[in-house]
């Protein structure tokens, strides 16, 4: 039996982004080719759309698989109809948190038969043997007219998890090729703007299931729960596996640079990581996600020791009442304590990556004026400042059903579907604001730039912006803009 995996088709890469390959369906062709008698192939399409064309010209597949993102998913329909045109009589399914979000919309609207809830190993492992769709775990189907789904009969156990990830072959991830289309896109400038020297030739090692902290505007954090009970428990790889894991990646791909821990908050066991600094011995760069909320002094100066050079905080906001809005954090100090953070973060010699979310729904002009303010003070000591404009509103997420979202149009088939786009502010000067910032900040980068720029001049032009529309001094901003700027190739 064939099977070919398709990811999801990324057309653009946002300033700081890097291509890498879908390592969720690379563990999944492990899994399946040593659980079963298939042959499983991957391909992607954000690096070579071609690529899906000549895999189904070359060979015949029973079953195709869409990795689908809420941001991609226009295209990842796209695809399953180029699918079904080549191949007809391919079983297509779908999964992944952006198909799990909208699998009606999928189902009636694509050739696409079966969506995966949470992870696609046992119901893949159970098409392969041939059970009917209609039988097939943790899924959702149609059967004549109606929407049905078959629950999660029991969570995936510790050792599970583990197999699932320690069976990955590294020696099957195509990451020269990523890597030297990323080393050509970005320029020396571009990394020493951005604090990612040494950082291109990366491979991402997922060591948890998901994120239980349950912020509204995340998707991941419900991935995994809303397949029915009993609930998911949060699953890690022990430290020495997950050594274990880096040493296989690395024989496969000596040249790799550094590795990232992509799990949404790394940090979230504290004795984990202080295991895993004991027992490393290591001489490449690290980098993971953590929150501010559960890292300090003393663990901080740990993981520097052992190599860590940058953490991904989602600060969000440094407002602590729209932290606890969004369900960031139940603490009246959040703000001073991200900030702290942050700072101890910069002493220990890592640098700290900040994702801001400008406009959240709740945002007043004094949140905004709080964390403009925090977040030019904190890159003027060394901090990455990440910023996204709006919340995004990708299906699955509590947020969504808290507030209103715009709509995108999509066109599939000669078919006009409205999906969710974003949540803007609810404050109606908020919203005014956010639009004529963004088209300001927009309109300076086009006319000074030849092309678009490292984040942290787009973020402090957005800043700038802000604060000329409520009339207050920009100077702190362009002081550290213009500094920023001399170091980059201009107009």
């Amino acid at each position: 039996m064939n099977i070919l995996l398709i990811g999801p088709s990324n057309n653009t890469i946002r300033s700081g982004q890097h291509l890498s390959p879908s390592l969720g369906l690379y563990r999944l062709k492990s899994y399946i080719e040593k659980k079963t008698p298939a042959l499983v192939d991957v391909v992607d399409p954000s690096f070579d759309r071609s690529s899906i064309e000549i895999a189904l010209s070359n060979k015949k597949y029973n079953i195709v698989g869409h990795s689908v993102l809420h941001p991609t998913l226009e295209d990842d329909m796209k695809i399953a109809w180029l699918v079904h045109r080549l191949q007809p009589d391919t079983v297509q399914i779908a999964g992944g948190q952006g198909a799990q979000g909208v699998a009606e919309l999928l189902l009636v609207h694509t050739p696409i038969s079966a969506v995966i809830r949470g992870f696609g190993e046992r119901a893949l492992e159970s098409l392969v043997a041939e059970s009917k769709i209609e039988d097939l775990p943790d899924t959702t189907y149609i059967d004549g007219h109606q929407l049905k789904q078959n629950n999660r009969s029991t969570p995936s156990t510790k050792e599970e998890f583990i197999a699932m990830n320690m069976n990955i072959d590294f020696r099957d991830i195509p990451y020269e090729s990523y890597w030297e289309r990323m080393e050509q896109h970005y320029t020396d400038s571009d990394r020493d703007m951005t604090r990612t020297n040494n950082q291109t030739r990366t491979i991402r090692i997922i060591s948890a299931n998901y994120c239980p902290l349950g912020c509204t505007f995340c998707s991941s954090t419900n991935f995994l729960q809303d397949i029915g009970s009993p609930k998911e428990k949060l699953r890690q790889l022990p430290a020495k596996q997950l050594i274990e894991l880096m040493n296989k990646a690395r024989e496969a791909h000596p040249s790799v640079e550094s590795f990232y821990f992509n799990d949404d908050d790394f940090t979230i066991d504290r004795q984990r990581v202080e295991e895993f600094c004991t027992l490393l011995n290591n001489d490449i760069r690290l980098l993971c996600q953590g929150r501010v909320d559960d890292v300090e002094p003393e663990l901080l100066n740990q993981m520097y020791s052992k190599g860590f050079r940058m953490i991904l905080y989602g600060v969000e906001t440094f407002s602590s009442s729209l932290a606890m809005a969004i369900g960031k954090s139940r603490k009246e100090d959040y703000g001073t304590i991200a900030y702290n953070t942050a700072r101890a973060t910069l002493n220990s010699g890592i640098t700290p990556q900040l994702n801001i979310m400008l406009f959240l729904p709740q945002t007043k002009i004094s949140d905004l004026e709080q964390t403009i303010d925090t977040s030019v003070d904190l890159m003027q000591q060394g901090a990455r400042v990440t910023i996204f404009p709006y919340v995004e509103a990708y299906p699955g997420a509590k947020i969504v059903g808290q507030f209103p979202a715009t709509q995108k149009e999509i066109l599939v088939e000669n078919k006009r579907l409205q999906i969710p786009d974003i949540i803007p502010p609810i404050n109606t000067s908020v919203i005014q604001l956010s639009r004529t910032a963004i088209k300001n900040s927009d309109h300076y980068i086009r006319n000074h730039f030849q092309r678009k720029p490292p984040q942290p001049i787009e973020v402090l032009s957005l800043f700038s912006s802000v604060y000329q529309l409520l009339g207050k001094s920009t100077d702190a901003i362009d002081k550290c803009r213009l500094a920023i700027e001399q170091k980059y190739n201009r107009k």
